[in-house]
């Protein structure tokens, strides 16, 4: 289908049974085995509405087949699967995997934009992947999908520019901490006449008592870890992260006065203007008991068992030297979305208080959507290296724009000409919280509304080129230049 022509949606195959008593929902989140099907050629339908891009699975790894059989038959959480193409793209929509509202696992209450929820990477990492097996987020952020491989019995790998990325991840994959061993660490900490560090902590924040004490913490952890995120000292770098949690928010669990989001800090002169109106000045905070509370919160369901193996780096997407070549078996990710979300000013408090210089991080605050697919294209090149033939990657990315932009369209055309098969584009249908109006996002209006998930297969690449590396990423190997125009 050219992508001038006006969308249409095709059927691929007849509408999935309703749901019987008798015949129970297809259960997405078992293991899967190879059945050994002798019909890879996915989506069935007649030979001419076939997408030209479209390549059925290789038969290495966890069945791909048998997992995209199953997704189109689908009825699981409610909602039957629809399935079409548009320009030239297989889709398969549905409801696929938790949403909001699920009772998620302790660990992953970090507050952190952005983030995308822990079903969707369990979702595929329990589908396309086995215990043992590799998983990597080269855009890790918060660590969701790092704590989720951990939890699963993987090996978790991930990677983010930004090195608070590090500092969160680690604690809560690392060696295991109990509530006692923090409780008896941070009565070591002379909170009334300790040696504080030399930070500025606005008062439109925090109470001058609050402040002092965050100081002199900032200081004994100076003494206990590195602040660049080592696991030397387990203890003090949990205590790290959840200080980093707590500095700002809208409840008495935080260490600030009353501001929102609870996951970003405003600018001081935003702070003071909400102190006024509401007719406050930010109340002294108990800094050990917060800690101590919000350590027992996440440690109510355990730690996951530790693994010597994982590895939590800094550094681009693009450029990740210390993971051997074809040992990934399988990606999930979602890379930052254009220019929708600021993580420089977002976390600047956070970074402040880590002793982390914001300006000298390389965030990517891409303007157009030629840089943003060249961006991809750098990263999918990096991915073709590291993951293993026959493994996989699931990029989840958002429609923006007010819906305009599909941006698995770019990751679509910026995967053309490299070693791996287009498997298609899965759309789970996602309705936000009560809290997301705090964001500026409206279901089907602003925001990401759908989690749209690109999922490619790694095939040998005996016959092609490091493309990244040797020519322009804005070039597939074939010569072609990736069109940019068809999508918006």
């Amino acid at each position: 289908m050219s992508s001038h022509e006006p969308e249409t949606y095709l059927s691929l195959e007849k509408k999935p049974k309703a749901v019987t008593k008798a015949e129970p929902p297809i259960n997405l989140e078992k293991k899967r085995q190879n059945t050994g099907s002798d019909d890879p050629a996915l989506p069935q339908i007649d030979a001419a509405h076939l997408p030209k891009s479209f390549q059925p699975p290789l038969s290495e790894g966890p069945d791909a087949l048998e997992f995209l059989k199953d997704i189109r038959e689908a009825s699981d959480h409610g909602k039957l699967t629809s399935t079409y193409i548009d320009h030239d793209i297989p889709y398969y929509c549905g409801a696929f995997f938790k949403s909001g509202g699920e009772r998620l696992h302790a660990l992953y209450e970090f507050p952190y934009r952005a983030a995308f929820p822990p079903f969707l990477p369990a979702f595929f990492i329990n589908a396309l992947s086995c215990e043992g097996d590799i998983v990597h987020d080269p855009f890790g952020g918060s660590g969701t999908v790092a704590i989720e491989a951990a939890r699963t019995g993987r090996i978790a790998y991930s990677s983010d520019i930004n090195p608070l990325a590090k500092i969160i991840t680690v604690p809560r994959i690392g060696p295991e901490v109990t509530f006692e061993a923090v409780d008896q660490a941070l009565a070591t900490v002379d909170w009334e006449k300790g040696e504080a560090a030399p930070l500025d902590l606005s008062d439109a924040f925090f109470h001058p008592r609050t402040a002092f004490k965050l100081q002199v913490l900032r200081r004994w952890l100076e003494l206990n870890i590195s602040l660049e995120g080592s696991e030397a000292d387990p203890i003090a770098a949990w205590i790290f992260m959840v200080v980093l949690a707590r500095l700002t928010g809208h409840s008495q669990g935080y260490m600030s006065g009353y501001t929102l989001p609870p996951n970003q800090a405003t600018t001081v002169a935003r702070q003071r203007r909400i102190n006024a109106k509401r007719g406050e000045t930010p109340p002294e905070k108990d800094v050990r008991s917060i800690i101590l509370k919000k350590t027992a919160s996440l440690l109510r369901h355990g730690m996951p068992p530790f693994n010597s193996n994982h590895r939590i780096e800094v550094g681009p997407a693009s450029d990740t030297p210390w993971i051997e070549s074809e040992s990934v078996s399988l990606v999930v990710t979602s890379p930052p979305f254009s220019t929708v979300v600021d993580y420089g000013f977002e976390h600047w408090l956070r970074f402040k208080f880590a002793g982390i210089e914001k300006e000298s991080i390389a965030f990517s605050h891409i303007a157009s959507l030629a840089d943003w697919t060249a961006m991809i294209r750098e990263t999918l090149v990096e991915l073709m290296r590291v993951v293993k033939p026959g493994g996989y990657i699931a990029m989840e990315v958002g429609e923006i724009r007010r819906g305009t932009v599909k941006l698995e369209r770019l990751v679509w055309q910026a995967a053309e000409g490299l070693p791996c098969r287009r498997l298609g584009v899965i759309v789970h249908d996602a309705k936000f919280t009560k809290s997301s109006h705090i964001y500026n996002v409206t279901n089907g209006v602003r925001g990401t509304n759908t989690n749209r998930i690109v999922l490619l297969q790694r095939e040998e690449a005996s016959a092609w080129q490091h493309a990244g590396r040797a020519s322009s990423p804005f070039t597939c190997s074939t010569g072609a230049r990736i069109v940019l125009d068809s999508v918006t």
